[in-house]
């Protein structure tokens, strides 16, 4: 027997690992679930569901850390890491959906998410899977203002930034993103009609020279609305929907895929909140 060597395969090197080793497909699918630590954070969980939840966790040899103040009943709610394999994860949420305090809720959503792990990732646009093939997407950016912080004022007219859009989707370009807001720091809101003028002509002009995803960079129901109508199919939000929250509305009454981004505060003050807690 050779000297034991210390495994880090990581996400999918489990399965790789064993399949070099000549295991059973069968006895893979089933180990591969013990083999793979999870670990699922939750926020502001009810104290006596994060009291029950450990407890679940334990009898199934998983556990839960939650904040030292639980323990001693000192508050009302708590953060909670659930620290365990997939088939812990799996056993907890069969559990839970028949206790009480919202853990019924919870158990549906974390099958959500083993049920996401499973799954290859996807991005579906028109009826597209554009990650079908397994390539990294190239998303092409288009600012049509001013004021950008890298090509601010280059494309303002319509023309030159729609020949620069059909230019960027012949070098490769899967996406071309059109924005009408600067988001640099510090820069101003720019008014819906305003930014609707700026983008509206470049969609356009895009759609009818053959491109066929084109991403509307907006945080504004009002300008998402618009650029699907004219031909957008993405919407890419740099709030994460959060700024004006009817744009989810929109997205899914018309049918357009959504990018979901994030920010703290707006363009004038996330210079200000740069420091994360986690």
């Amino acid at each position: 027997m050779r000297r034991p060597r210390l495994l880090d395969p990581g996400p999918g090197g489990i399965r790789a690992e064993m399949s070099r080793m000549g295991v059973d497909p069968c006895g893979i699918g089933i180990m591969e679930e013990k083999g793979r630590i999870l670990l699922v954070r939750l926020d502001d969980v009810d104290l006596k569901a994060a009291l029950i939840l450990k407890q679940d966790m334990l009898s199934i040899g998983g556990d839960v850390a939650l904040c030292r103040k639980a323990g001693s009943l000192e508050v009302k709610k708590t953060p909670a890491l659930l620290v365990g394999t997939v088939a812990h994860v799996r056993k907890l949420s069969e559990k839970v959906r028949q206790q009480g305090f919202g853990l019924k809720e919870l158990g549906g959503v974390l099958a959500d998410l083993l049920s996401g792990l499973e799954s290859p990732p996807s991005f579906l646009v028109s009826g597209r899977d554009l990650l079908q093939d397994g390539r990294v997407l190239v998303m092409g950016v288009l600012n049509v203002t001013p004021d950008s912080f890298f090509d601010g004022g280059r494309f303002e007219d319509p023309d030159s930034a729609v020949a620069r859009g059909l230019r960027m989707a012949e070098e490769g370009a899967d996406i071309i993103d059109v924005g009408g807001e600067s988001t640099r720091p510090g820069s101003r809101p720019v008014q819906e009609d305003e930014e609707v003028r700026r983008v509206l002509p470049v969609i356009r002009g895009l759609k009818a020279g053959g491109v066929r995803n084109i991403s509307i960079d907006t945080t504004k129901a009002f300008v998402a609305r618009k650029a699907v109508s004219e031909g957008a199919n993405i919407v890419n939000d740099v709030s994460g929907m959060n700024f004006d929250p009817s744009i989810r509305s929109v997205c899914a009454e018309m049918g357009a895929s959504a990018v979901l981004m994030h920010t703290r505060g707006r363009p004038e003050t996330m210079q200000e909140r740069t420091d994360y807690q986690d």
